[in-house]
């Protein structure tokens, strides 16, 4: 569980949260809360699918 978030989530937010979701394997994002943490949540899982594209050329 990612519990870092900020207002207005910063590059170092969706670093860490998405380190923490690969390097625990996960299968699934839930984002529980509003504004910013939703945000967090979308671009880490943006930058997840890119990282398994680039992964998978």
């Amino acid at each position: 569980m990612y519990d870092k978030t900020v207002p207005n989530p910063t590059v170092r937010n969706i670093e860490e949260a998405l380190t923490l979701f690969c390097d625990q394997q996960c299968k699934a994002m839930i984002a529980l809360g509003r504004g910013s943490v939703i945000d967090c949540a979308k671009v880490v899982g943006a930058r997840f699918v890119i990282r398994v594209n680039l992964y998978l050329k």
